[in-house]
């Protein structure tokens, strides 16, 4: 009915990498009042453990999280499905958000390309944000840290060829990147 509890549980649109972690939002929403103050608990934390406004897979499978409110009460609930990835790759952000890029990149000296490092089970696309280790092959790129401990911002300084590389775990991913004067 019209009045009914909403509970709203904003990121979780997909299975989540295994060793990721997931910045969640949960609201509730409830017509004609201020809502409820909610937590989530995993009902299983040896698959996925909840810290605060966090998610972190711990393992693969699936739970139910619970939205509970202050008396201990659940109110609502949703599922979680954790994978083991099988690959990574590297996609960019920026205008081209989401696009993976495979070949080399052409930059010229000042410009700016931002990066993601995004998990894969076989085909499926999973979501968390994972800490590669990222390197570069030569000094003709910076690779700093933006915002996430899965992007990062390559500032194109000198003319010459780099490869990017970005290692986690098991899995690598690289690109080359050409800087033009």
């Amino acid at each position: 009915s019209p009045s009914d509890l909403a509970c709203l549980t904003g990121g979780i649109d997909r299975p989540l990498a295994a060793g990721a972690v997931l910045p969640i939002e949960v609201s509730s929403a409830i017509p004609g009042s201020t809502g409820l103050d909610l937590e989530l608990e995993a009902v299983d934390p040896s698959i996925v453990k909840v810290s605060g406004n966090e998610l972190t897979a711990m393992a693969p499978g699936r739970s139910a999280l619970l939205a509970v409110a202050d008396d201990d009460l659940a109110v609502d609930l949703t599922h979680i499905w954790v994978m083991e990835p099988t690959r990574i790759s590297i996609h960019r952000t920026d205008a081209a958000a989401g696009a993976i890029v495979t070949g080399p990149v052409e930059l010229l000296v000042g410009d700016e390309l931002n990066l993601d490092l995004v998990a894969y089970a076989n085909g499926t696309r999973l979501t968390g944000r994972l800490a590669g280790q990222w390197s570069t092959s030569s000094d003709a790129l910076s690779v700093l840290r933006d915002g996430s401990i899965s992007s990062r911002r390559l500032v194109a300084r000198t003319a010459g060829t780099s490869e990017v590389a970005v290692v986690w775990g098991q899995h690598h991913s690289s690109i080359t990147v050409e800087v033009q004067p």
